[in-house]
């Protein structure tokens, strides 16, 4: 791949797996801490909750920012506040603003082979860089598609010759050609019995196929869920499990299992009684006790629970897709999404998402019929959008005629 780079006023942070653009004001520490995180474990939620330590800011005042996470599902992009963005996947183009919104623009694109970032202004120069930070204005990156150079087969001095007939034929030197080229090569047809290992094949992936080690340090790679890698792009018919997914039609709501993957790590404080914390707390979310001592980076544990009407209590340790239908594919996550069937026939078949990151708690409409609504500490509900909305403890989501989940003990 290639980035480049016209200097400017803003902080240019790139790494192997991304680069990103920030706010003016983000100091240099700021950024560098950033910068390192992000090169140890290129996620986006990892990019949003060490800039909200660094920067002391919370969800929703967060500096303007625009960052892209590059790995196997594509371009991983999202923006906040009077950035361009330009992505283009083949024929395609999307562009994207985060001017005036909320909390920020967000989009996983497929098979992207450009990202440009660029500031307000103009932007003249167009320098290259690898991995580092900068001040700059405008970056872009692109896949460069290299094509494998096709070996140079062996060539047998007699067919020399053959193509030269008036040429003198000495037998005798032939032979002592063809001895000093060695034995011949002939290309092996590909054997369908016994194919040849593929990268994208999860059964044939190491243990250590999730890191790189780059110089003397060792990089955590984004797990992706292993029926992703194989390039199941279809959902099972309704009641059939895929990796310990299941779907009920009726009866009671019933909750998926989901796969043993390994949790996202997060920075984390620790109450006295052991209790994981986002770092900016002073109290245990969970039981109240004092929080302190040196943040860690560990597995993002259970962030609460979801309880459904009826008192089912679904824990949330990784996203959640709940609707009368459910399929996975209605979330695209580097984790595999939990199902939750909702037997009911106002709810649409995928009607809504529940998506961790960090410590923060996502929620997002997919596109329901009739609507998702937040009713928050008594107001007035507020029918959610087809986009990520933080959520707080308390929140309470109203999907209509009697069915809410209630969000309890979430950081």
């Amino acid at each position: 791949m290639s980035t480049r780079w016209a200097p400017g006023a803003c902080r240019l942070l790139a790494w192997d797996q991304g680069l990103a653009l920030l706010d003016s004001r983000v100091k240099d520490e700021q950024a560098e801490a950033l910068w390192r995180a992000v090169r140890r474990e290129a996620k986006l939620g990892v990019f949003l909750q060490v800039l909200m330590e660094t920067t002391g800011s919370g969800l929703l005042n967060l500096p303007p920012f625009a960052v892209t996470i590059l790995d196997d599902r594509g371009a991983h992009v999202a923006v906040r506040g009077s950035w361009s963005v330009l992505i283009r996947a083949g024929d395609q183009e999307l562009r994207l603003n985060g001017e005036g919104i909320t909390t920020w623009e967000e989009k996983l694109v497929a098979g992207a082979t450009l990202v440009e970032i660029q500031a307000p202004g103009r932007h003249e120069r167009n320098l290259p860089i690898v991995c580092g930070i900068a001040d700059a204005g405008w970056v872009t990156w692109t896949r460069e598609e290299e094509t494998p150079a096709r070996a140079k087969p062996a060539t047998d001095p007699a067919d020399v010759v053959a193509d030269h007939p008036d040429a003198e034929i000495d037998e005798a030197k032939i032979s002592e050609a063809r001895r000093d080229a060695g034995p011949a090569v002939t290309p092996e047809e590909p054997s369908h019995s016994d194919p040849e290992p593929s990268h994208s094949d999860p059964e044939n992936q190491s243990e250590d196929s999730g890191r790189r080690i780059v110089g003397d340090e060792t990089i955590e790679l984004t797990s992706i869920p292993k029926w992703l890698l194989a390039g199941e792009d279809s959902d099972p018919e309704p009641g059939t499990p895929r990796d310990g997914l299941t779907v009920t039609d009726d009866g009671d709501v019933t909750v998926a299992t989901s796969p043993g993957d390994r949790a996202p790590k997060v920075l984390a404080a620790f109450c006295r009684t052991g209790h994981p914390n986002p770092p900016q707390r002073v109290q245990c979310y969970q039981c109240n006790a004092p929080v302190g001592g040196q943040p860690q980076l560990v597995e993002r544990p259970q962030l609460g629970w979801l309880r459904v009407t009826g008192g089912e209590t679904v824990p949330l340790r990784g996203p959640v897709v709940a609707g009368r239908n459910p399929r996975t594919s209605a979330l695209v996550t580097p984790e595999a999404p939990r199902l939750i069937a909702l037997p009911h026939q106002h709810i649409s078949s995928s009607h809504i998402a529940f998506i961790p990151e960090g410590w923060s708690v996502l929620v997002r409409d997919l596109g329901s019929s009739n609507g998702s609504y937040l009713r928050r500490h008594g107001n007035p509900p507020i029918r959610l959008p087809e986009s990520d909305t933080p959520l707080v403890p308390g929140d309470v989501i109203d999907l209509g005629h009697g069915v809410f989940i209630n969000l309890d003990r979430i950081p």
